[in-house]
């Protein structure tokens, strides 16, 4: 199993507690070394790099590759692309990749509709100012981008199946998880 964006290691602790072997990439310094916490006890079967996935080239492929709460945080379009692209390539034919991310028709805070920016492809912002944030990177440069960023849920799709991934399925997650905001998609390498 493969996560890309693993942040803290959350994903990759549940998926080694049930005797997967897992490996997780992050951009984020930060991030990496708190997973490296997190996850030391668990041994050889955990593995977590602190890396750009575009820059990397898969020799073993995996039967899962997840990206969680990661399209949020990519504002730039290309780089969600090249991110589906790099999910593509490291799995083998007939593996799976579950993106599980905040719904992006939901406004997180309706009371306040007024911080929600529309632009003309009806991605949005939810904070007015387009508040970014700056995070450490790997190599030690910084990475700006903009929380709580949406695209268009079609946006997505299409990002998916022009990565060459078929059998797409897509979840609402309200009624299944604590986290009503969210959907799933999952998609198989042919």
């Amino acid at each position: 199993m493969l996560d890309i964006g693993c942040g803290n290691g959350k994903l990759l602790a549940f998926f080694a507690r049930k005797g997967s072997k897992v490996v997780g990439i992050d951009r984020s310094k930060v991030q990496v070394e708190e997973a490296q916490k997190r996850l030391g006890d668990l041994g050889d079967t955990v593995e977590v790099l602190c890396a750009d996935v575009r820059n990397l080239e898969f020799k073993e492929k995996y039967d899962l590759v997840t990206l969680v709460n990661v399209i949020l945080d990519t504002s730039e379009l290309a780089l969600v692309v090249d991110l589906l692209d790099s999910a593509y390539s490291a799995l083998r034919r007939g593996g799976k990749i579950i993106i599980w991310d905040v719904h992006p028709h939901n406004v997180q805070r309706p009371n306040h509709i007024e911080d929600v920016v529309f632009a003309e492809d009806g991605s949005y912002y939810i904070d007015g100012s387009k508040k970014r944030s700056k995070t450490l990177l790997c190599d030690g440069s910084q990475y700006t981008f903009h929380p709580n960023f949406h695209y268009q849920l079609g946006t997505i799709i299409n990002g998916v199946t022009d990565s060459g991934f078929k059998s797409l399925r897509f979840f609402e997650l309200g009624h299944l998880t604590p986290f009503p905001t969210h959907f799933a998609i999952e998609a198989v390498r042919d």
